[in-house]
């Protein structure tokens, strides 16, 4: 095998479009999001059904849901935005060295060396 290198570099967009993905795999996320259209769908019923909650209940509800479908994931990707502006190895760039006997990944001031029979794959 020839040696060669590969160099990329993470922006703030893909770390936290990761970020956000990341972090809907979580049961937690998901269950806010489902109850968030739950209560989306049960403020919006209750527009054919006026005697079914009170005006104030309605409007807690649709705001509730509001804050479950847009402010949290909102919230997670300004996390995120926050964390990758606070690292500056996040933002280096970082070079793959591929060899015959093993991984070599350089980012920033670190640098890392992997065996190739610490892969179970490749």
């Amino acid at each position: 095998m020839n040696n060669f290198s590969i160099t990329t570099q993470l922006t703030q967009q893909e770390y936290c479009r990761l970020f956000l993905q990341l972090s809907y795999r979580q049961r937690m996320y998901q269950i806010v999001t489902m109850m968030g259209v739950l209560l989306l769908l049960l403020s919006g019923i209750r527009f054919f059904v006026p005697t079914m909650l009170s005006n104030n209940v309605q409007w807690f509800l649709f705001c509730f849901s509001i804050h479950c479908l847009v402010l949290f994931p909102l919230i997670v990707w300004l996390r995120a935005r926050k964390i990758y502006r606070a690292n500056p190895g996040l933002q280096d760039a970082i070079r793959y060295r591929f060899s015959d006997d093993n991984v070599v990944v350089t980012g920033g001031d670190k640098e890392s060396v992997f065996e190739w029979k610490d892969f179970g794959k490749v």
